[in-house]
């Protein structure tokens, strides 16, 4: 066919390549045009190149090869629990407690809270005690696991006032962790303590009986006499479903 109806011969293919006056490289840097929306991708069908079109509400979509499929798609991403500060302390003097007070956090929408101590007690020979959400009452239980150097006791409680998770004659330089969740048959604390000190180390499996709680708003450790040391901090943490 000729060109423009000029002598110019039958018009080649069209193609792209380093070839003089073949067409040179297909630059996609802000030069190359086509029908398509900001956003939108190409992808081959084997046939043709097709077009996959932005999502009109971006809300996290990843590109996907969902199993099956013969052509690539947005999908919502994979989600995975997230674990978010709720609150930090740390005494700037030698107080008789220390206590992280928050927005209430519901259960249903965690899957449990956790609190990190770390300190050193101001008096020696005390124990260290945990409450959670103000109870108060005799209502704390627990299964402990002890050791200190290549001592092993091992000891259960009920109707205390606190879950005991630092004991009186162990060493003062403390560390732990406390996992708390709430049964959602019913609404009662369970929780789990891993720490100890320079000289013990203590594993406890915790419980309360006080029914209803369905969401978090406090954690609170304290010596059964005197003071932390300034410096001791507490960390609270939600660990998202």
């Amino acid at each position: 066919m000729p060109f423009n109806g000029g002598g110019g011969g039958a018009l080649p293919p069209h193609e792209h390549t380093n070839i003089a006056n073949d067409g040179g490289p297909l630059d996609f840097n802000n030069t190359t045009i086509g029908s398509m929306n900001a956003g939108d991708i190409t992808y081959s069908d084997g046939a043709a190149l097709q077009q996959l079109a932005y999502p009109g509400v971006p809300a996290g979509e990843t590109l996907t090869a969902a199993p099956a499929s013969v052509a690539p798609s947005w999908a919502a991403a994979a989600s995975g629990a997230a674990t978010i500060l709720i609150d930090h302390q740390e005494l700037l003097v030698a107080t008789n407690n220390i206590t992280s007070t928050f927005a209430a956090v519901n259960q249903s929408d965690i899957s449990s809270i956790f609190a990190v101590l770390n300190g050193v007690k101001g008096t020696a020979n005390v124990e260290i005690r945990c409450q959670v959400n103000g109870i108060i009452t005799g209502t704390y239980g627990q299964e402990v696991i002890q050791q200190q150097g290549a001592a092993f006791a091992n000891w259960a409680t009920v109707g205390a006032t606190g879950w005991s998770v630092v004991f009186n004659n162990q060493g003062d330089v403390f560390y732990g962790e406390i996992k708390i969740s709430c049964n959602t048959v019913n609404d009662t604390l369970q929780a789990r303590w891993g720490g100890g000190t320079d000289q013990s180390q203590v594993i406890a499996q915790c419980d309360n009986t006080t029914a209803a709680q369905t969401s978090f708003t406090e954690v609170k450790f304290y010596p059964t006499g005197g003071t932390f040391n300034a410096g001791t901090t507490l960390s609270v943490y939600k660990v998202e479903i």
